[in-house]
């Protein structure tokens, strides 16, 4: 038998008023007979959150502070790594979530003034980008190697950056941070993509990689890694010197950057 657009309408009818109509005792509704996937129901969503504090504090005063350093683990790397890096003018070490409040009075004991923390948030497996210092002319950096050797670049006015990238060791407990500095030219280069429409013209800037000066550590969840200049930042042309110490209204000042990273992952309902 052929059904009519009419007759098919009526079966629709009769089929809907049976299934929401009647509902006995073992009778069901059309929500339960057709039951709506939902998506979202169990869910999880992880993200990548960096916490950053930038502390400016005469020049000179990060490296020369014992107080500082007291609080901090030093031997959170290779003695070789932590000599070079000291050597290009930056230093590293790692606090525990309980002497935080202990780091807050020192670095207002050495800034005279409160700060107030800022939220890079980012992807698991991707890196977040902290822009610690902006500059509008060339910088020219030497890298002082273990060998004794010297190598020396000019890098273009741009943003100074911290790339860090984040994973979550296998026992749950502990993070291993990575960082790369990098300069990100204010330069915006003219480059063909492809994208689903086809190719396209964008500009994107130059970015320079300081791979001898990347670092790692390994930190325990909710402790903070602390980068300061060293001694060496004295140097004009050492990297510490570059990425943490700027001119402010003619006063040369330097920046300590407490970084406290996190991996969250939280429930959708």
């Amino acid at each position: 038998m052929e059904l009519r657009p009419r007759h098919v309408a009526a079966w629709l009818i009769a089929l809907a008023v049976t299934v929401v109509g009647c509902t006995g005792d073992d009778g069901q509704t059309a929500r339960e007979l057709f039951p709506r996937p939902d998506s979202q129901a169990g869910r999880s969503v992880t993200l990548v959150k960096v916490h950053i504090a930038a502390v400016e504090v005469p020049i000179g005063t990060a490296g020369e502070s014992e107080i500082l350093w007291g609080l901090l683990d030093r031997e959170v790397m290779a003695l070789d790594d932590e000599l070079f890096l000291s050597a290009n003018g930056l230093r590293v070490g790692v606090g525990p979530r309980e002497d935080w409040h202990g780091l807050e009075d020192v670095l207002v004991d050495m800034s005279g003034r409160q700060y107030e923390p800022i939220t890079v948030a980012g992807l698991p497996g991707a890196p977040v980008p902290v822009v610690v210092s902006q500059h509008d002319t060339t910088q020219t950096v030497f890298l002082v190697h273990a060998d004794e050797t010297i190598s020396g670049m000019d890098y273009p006015p741009g943003n100074y950056i911290f790339s860090l990238l984040l994973a979550l060791d296998p026992d749950g407990r502990t993070l291993t941070v990575t960082a790369l500095p990098q300069v990100e030219s204010s330069y915006r280069k003219p480059m063909v993509v492809s994208s689903r429409g086809g190719p396209a013209m964008v500009r994107r800037p130059i970015t320079y990689n300081l791979y001898p000066l990347a670092f790692q550590v390994r930190i325990n969840k909710g402790d903070f890694i602390v980068i300061a200049p060293s001694k060496r930042a004295a140097r004009e042309t050492s990297a510490g010197r570059s990425f943490l110490v700027r001119d402010h209204g003619g006063v040369p000042v330097e920046t300590i950057l407490v970084i406290t990273p996190e991996i969250v992952t939280s429930q959708v309902e």
